[in-house]
């Protein structure tokens, strides 16, 4: 059982201080806090509750007491919970859309433009329910995306042989049949674009050649055994670019054709909210 007092106590308060809330943001348009028009008086709440006058007398001056039904309609029109009405002690002091932030995590801004604008929260119900955004937001296209993107990098690779790297590779992805891709193709391809005479071993830059140390790790280097006086560094050096390169630039086009799956999804799905 709870105490009627304080049930009236805090019914007066809330009312009030809902309804100072709608008078002090009439100036706007579009007043955020257009729900507390009810709360202007005990009769303008007794019309949006379907109760009389005096009914809400009763219930402020701690008389008489609503049945759980109107104690639950009361808390929706008033946004509080049930536990403060009927006497617990709520999050005094912070908004509902700041709780609200706080318990989704959605940035609280957000959930202020939706309370202020009638447009942006029917299209946010719409593009964030569940049934409409499965297609876009999920496992496979959020949590391992920034890993897999990551992962189709040349980070090995330093400036500007990246670049290079990556240009010879999507002319031999242009001019190559898919069912001749491969790493042996990609290799002889390598060779003929990326001879010997436009790379140096030095361990500085001493002409127009790209000075292949400066653009690897040292311990990679070490690894490949890559330097001026090893006559194999040039064979060393395409054999790891192709087993490192390949894989990972062919990746990038099954991020580009998801890519446009995902814009073209997304489309439909704005056709279809403009249409309904």
């Amino acid at each position: 059982m709870y105490d009627k007092n304080e049930f009236g106590k805090r019914l007066t308060e809330l009312r009030k201080e809902q309804w100072k809330k709608y008078k002090d943001n009439q100036i706007f348009t579009i007043n955020p806090y257009e729900k507390f028009a009810c709360c202007k008086s005990q009769e303008t709440l007794a019309e949006a509750l379907g109760v009389e006058r005096r009914t809400i007398g009763k219930w402020e001056l701690g008389t008489s007491i609503p049945t759980i039904d109107k104690v639950d309609a009361l808390c929706e029109l008033l946004e509080c919970n049930v536990d403060y009405l009927l006497g617990a002690t709520e999050l005094i002091g912070f908004s509902p859309a700041a709780i609200a932030s706080h318990y989704s995590n959605i940035d609280i801004n957000i959930i202020n433009r939706a309370i202020a604008d009638a447009n942006y929260r029917d299209f946010l119900n719409y593009f964030m329910h569940p049934d409409n955004c499965s297609a876009l937001i999920n496992a496979a296209t959020l949590t391992t995306r920034g890993d897999f993107l990551h992962s189709t990098e040349l980070l090995e690779l330093s400036e500007p042989l990246r670049s290079l790297v990556v240009d010879i590779f999507q002319n031999y992805q242009s001019i190559t049949p898919i069912n001749y891709c491969s790493k042996d193709s990609y290799k002889q391809f390598l060779y003929d674009y990326l001879p010997e005479s436009k790379l140096s071993f030095s361990s500085r830059k001493l002409d127009e050649r790209i000075c292949v140390i400066s653009c690897l790790d040292a311990s990679k280097i070490k690894e490949l055994d890559l330097s001026p006086q090893n006559k194999q560094s040039y064979k060393l050096f395409i054999n790891y670019l192709v087993d490192y390169s390949f894989d990972i630039l062919s990746n990038n086009e099954r991020v580009t054709i998801q890519r446009e799956h995902l814009g073209k999804a997304f489309v439909r799905m704005l056709e279809k909210y403009l249409t309904e």
